[in-house]
């Protein structure tokens, strides 16, 4: 109930509390639960797509955002600014992020192509590597 009143508001909220009519996947979307609607055959490959996305991304970068998204999140709207711009201080002294940061400054991409494979035997918890391989021009 938190979670959703925060979410979409206090009077959507309640009209879904009180009727308990679930909502089609447009106004999920309308109302922000959702970020996007797929056909449905479509949603492995849109989901896929996502993932990759995020993949070709910094690794360390990807994890100092995810845990500073959840870490303001409970904050209040002052404290919240005021981590996000620690954060994003500490954040920009990262290697990853002064690529990213000088490749967008000169308006390039990345140089390296990342692909994931997973490592560890079968039955455990497979880790994953990011390997950098320079992109054919």
């Amino acid at each position: 109930m938190v979670a959703l009143t925060r979410a979409v508001g206090s009077k959507r909220a309640m009209e879904m509390l009180l009727t308990g009519e679930p909502i089609g996947a447009e106004r999920a979307l309308e109302w922000g639960l959702a970020n996007r609607v797929v056909a449905p055959g479509a949603l492995r490959d849109e989901s896929l797509s996502l993932a990759r996305k995020i993949a070709e991304s910094s690794r360390t970068v990807v994890a100092i955002g995810k845990a500073a998204f959840y870490a303001q999140a409970d904050l209040d709207r002052t404290a919240a600014y005021a981590y996000a711009k620690d954060v994003m201080a500490r954040n920009a002294l990262e290697d990853d992020a002064r690529e990213g940061i000088g490749a967008f400054s000169v308006n390039e991409r990345r140089t390296g192509a990342r692909r994931l494979k997973r490592t560890g035997p079968v039955g455990e918890r497979p880790g994953i590597v990011i390997e950098i391989q320079p992109r054919a021009r």
